[in-house]
């Protein structure tokens, strides 16, 4: 099966992609609401690094997990959306 077979077509179970997107955007926003939130609560400098450091990697894990859950060809699906959105736009 080819590339383009795979992104032209919606995966087969739709739970999964549900459910890998809300991960996906989880490990988006983590970072950009913890980390401030974190800065603003007042912490030694120590605890605020390993608090944020922690959040960044929680992120990154959570973004990993996500492309597991929704698979190729989940994956492949919304990346696809996201370039056609973005390439309207691009030069």
């Amino acid at each position: 099966m080819n590339e383009q077979a795979i992104t032209s077509e919606q995966p087969a179970s739709n739970w999964r992609l549900k459910l890998g997107m809300t991960l996906f955007v989880l490990s988006i926003a983590l970072p950009l609401v913890g980390i401030p939130m974190v800065a603003a609560v007042g912490l030694s400098v120590t605890m605020t690094a390993s608090v944020s450091g922690a959040l960044l990697i929680g992120a990154e894990a959570l973004g990993l997990i996500a492309v597991a859950v929704m698979g190729k060809s989940g994956f492949a699906y919304i990346k696809n959306h996201i370039f056609s959105f973005l390439k309207q736009y691009g030069p």
